[in-house]
């Protein structure tokens, strides 16, 4: 299972450790990939690396640049993004993470969880529950998803393409 974005408060970041350690598999991995370093208004690093504890299934990996994250993807069997803040917008990592064949895990918010709706490549759970994250874990693990034709579905709703024509098609309505 992995992460991507800005160690901070508002992705919940907590509740995916606590998730992910109360999944039984010894031979899982969390991989937890962002800055967190010189983040406008502080990083949750301490309290994540207190979470983590001893487990050594988990790695902090630190900032990921771009050659790196074709790799980081194709390493994952599951992607999360379980954000806790209700401003907390669409999290565009996990339509990446789905384009490389990668079911994810979103948080119930209104923006985060559009993309598992849209395309059923995922589970979608309540904000700040971890046991929830971890049923949604073994559901991901037990399922047979269809990695392929999922993948092409995300990239037809969420690829840069079709954005620009969505936002074409609007502009055009608009102005008339």
């Amino acid at each position: 299972m992995g992460f991507l974005g800005r160690i901070v408060e508002e992705k919940g970041i907590e509740y995916l450790v606590d998730g992910f350690t109360g999944y039984a598999d010894p031979e899982a991995r969390l991989l937890i990939a962002g800055d967190f370093t010189g983040i406008a208004g502080g990083s949750v690093i301490d309290r994540v690396r207190e979470r983590i504890g001893d487990d050594p299934r988990i790695r902090l990996l630190g900032f990921l640049d771009d050659a790196e994250l074709a790799d980081f993807y194709r390493s994952l069997d599951a992607f999360a993004l379980v954000s806790v803040n209700a401003f907390e917008a669409f999290g565009i990592v996990q339509v990446e993470a789905m384009m490389a064949g990668v079911p994810a895990i979103a948080s119930d918010m209104p923006g985060v969880r559009q993309p598992v709706l849209q395309t059923g490549f995922g589970v979608v759970v309540p904000p700040r529950d971890a046991g929830a994250i971890t049923h949604a874990l073994g559901e991901i693990a037990d399922r047979r998803f269809d990695s392929v034709g999922l993948s092409r579905r995300a990239a037809e709703l969420y690829d840069i393409s079709h954005a620009l024509d969505e936002y074409e098609d609007l502009f055009r309505a608009a102005a008339r």
